[in-house]
């Protein structure tokens, strides 16, 4: 049997000037629950970086910046609830994330280590790379728009190529019909620099090295789809 075709991601744009919040008034509760899990990755990929920060002159800022990430998701599990109802499941590591924000204990390196190491979170798991990604390399040249608006923006540029899926593993999936010829050529240097990412990484985390080969090898996948799929837009 041939294998069905992915599902098209449902298009949203945003209008020159137009307020990025007033678009939610069409959300479907997928796309409630779809922005709540990316801003709650987001989290924990800001948190994970911030761990080596916390006893150094940047940690207030860092931690000023991780607040504004954890604010804007406390902000869309506040408003998608309104929106549709108490059918949103609330990330664990965001949830876990913003009480400690709530007790003022963002910078226990302990309890943030117990949160992101936990196996409660595997659902939360961290993309291979972030639209908008200010704490990779810290601190960064300018002060990050970390907003509502400006975070469903890029929820909306990187819904179209990463999909969320409930498992411990992370899926990466691409919808390349619906992709520019710029958006491919960003896609594929962000795969190379992911692929580069788990080459160090497998180096030195013996624990993990079976998820982190399945992570090589979905890139691999990738690279050679996007590769030839640039080709045909060149043609």
């Amino acid at each position: 049997m041939a294998a069905q075709p992915s599902p098209k991601v449902p298009e949203i744009h945003i209008q020159n000037k137009q307020n990025p919040l007033e678009i939610t008034k069409r959300f479907s509760p997928q796309d409630w629950d779809n922005l709540v899990n990316y801003q709650s990755s987001r989290c924990r990929a800001a948190a994970q970086a911030f761990i080596p920060f916390l006893e150094t002159r940047h940690g207030q800022s860092f931690k000023a910046l991780l607040t504004r990430e954890l604010e804007a998701f406390s902000s869309f599990v506040g408003f998608g609830t309104l929106s549709i109802g108490p059918c949103i499941i609330i990330p664990e590591c965001g949830k876990r994330l913003g009480i400690l924000l709530l007790q003022d204990r963002l910078a226990d390196k302990i309890a943030l280590q117990d949160i992101l190491q936990g196996p409660t979170i595997k659902a939360d798991h961290v993309l291979f790379s972030y639209k908008g990604d200010w704490w990779s390399n810290f601190p960064p040249n300018s002060d990050p728009v970390i907003s509502l608006g400006e975070n469903i923006k890029l929820w909306i540029w990187q819904r179209r190529t990463m999909a969320f899926a409930p498992s411990s593993a992370p899926t990466l999936s691409l919808t390349l019909k619906q992709l520019t010829s710029e958006e491919i050529v960003e896609a594929l240097q962000i795969a190379k620099m992911g692929a580069a990412e788990l080459d160090i990484e497998i180096k030195h985390n013996s624990e993990d090295q079976e998820l982190i080969k399945t992570k090589i090898m979905q890139i691999g996948s990738l690279l050679k789809d996007l590769e030839q799929y640039r080709k045909c837009k060149d043609l």
